[in-house]
């Protein structure tokens, strides 16, 4: 399998005689990890719900499991920039699976690389990378990782290769069944935040602008005046936003245009181990509020 991974660094490291324990930066990814381990190893993510991916400082308990990871699985620098540091700090010596690396992962451009959004998408840069990184909202790229996170764990623990391989075959059935009709279908929505790209194909939504690009910059005047022109030639009849609670430019909008607030969980606050598909369907429940 070694044609398959080309994100992942191996370093030298013994074969460990028990079931590996993986790190992770977000919990949906953990959710992954743990749909192939079912039950073999530990899996924790580094961010919390209430976490900003691009600036945090770790807890001791956290740096204490990086230190003694058998494996970190991690969308990659383009979304938790402080985590790469961390990790030649803290856990030099542990493989590295960085997801958004990875040959399977299809990428959403940037529209600023000659793939410009007709729907008026900002410019999806995160860390200076053509790429927006919320890759893990795409139920495709989440069944491509699976077998790559299978044969990672297979590395760091041969004795469960069978097992691992056997599970991620199983979890990929699954999210490969995501992608059809849903409650969010023909949903045209704005956003706080431009951050649903990756989810808009397989819950059938259509993106009418944000109020802040992917680098969180407030919104001038013209491109608020560029938004409520948008929103009455779309129909758009809600604002989506990532927090328990909007921000103020967020909620004065919505407010001024009459339009629903309608909270989505991007980072995974509500998910259960091994939980993405029931994860990802609530968050299609969710958008389904939209008018």
């Amino acid at each position: 399998m070694r044609h398959l991974i080309a994100g992942l660094s191996l370093l030298a490291t013994p074969l460990q005689a028990e079931p590996v324990a993986v790190v992770t930066d977000i919990a949906p990814v953990a959710a992954l990890v743990a749909e192939v381990q079912a039950g073999r190893g530990t899996v924790a993510a580094l961010l919390g719900s209430d976490a900003d991916p691009h600036n945090v400082t770790l807890r001791p308990s956290e740096a204490r499991a990086l230190q003694s990871a058998g494996l970190i699985v991690w969308i990659g620098p383009e979304l938790t920039p402080w985590m790469a540091t961390a990790l030649d700090r803290l856990a030099p010596g542990a493989p590295r699976l960085g997801l958004l690396d990875l040959a399977v992962t299809q990428r959403q451009a940037r529209a600023d690389e000659g793939h410009g959004h007709e729907d008026g998408r900002e410019d999806g840069r995160e860390d200076g990378r053509g790429f927006d990184p919320h890759a893990w909202l795409d139920p495709d790229n989440a069944a491509g990782w699976l077998p790559l996170v299978a044969e990672a764990l297979a590395d760091a623990d041969p004795d469960g290769a069978a097992h691992y391989r056997a599970r991620a075959r199983a979890a990929a059935r699954e999210l490969q069944a995501i992608a059809g009709p849903s409650v969010a279908a023909g949903t045209v929505y704005l956003a706080e935040h431009d951050s649903l790209a990756y989810a808009e194909a397989a819950l059938g939504m259509t993106f009418a602008g944000a109020l802040s690009d992917a680098d969180g910059q407030a919104p001038g005047a013209a491109h608020l005046a560029e938004l409520v022109e948008r929103a009455g030639d779309t129909g758009a009849g809600c604002l989506v936003h990532e927090r328990a609670r909007p921000g103020p430019a967020a909620r004065q909008f919505a407010a001024d245009l009459g339009l629903t607030l309608v909270a989505v969980d991007i980072l995974g606050a509500e998910i259960a181990p091994g939980g993405y598909v029931a994860w990802f369907a609530r968050l299609g429940t969710d958008l389904g509020a939209c008018p």
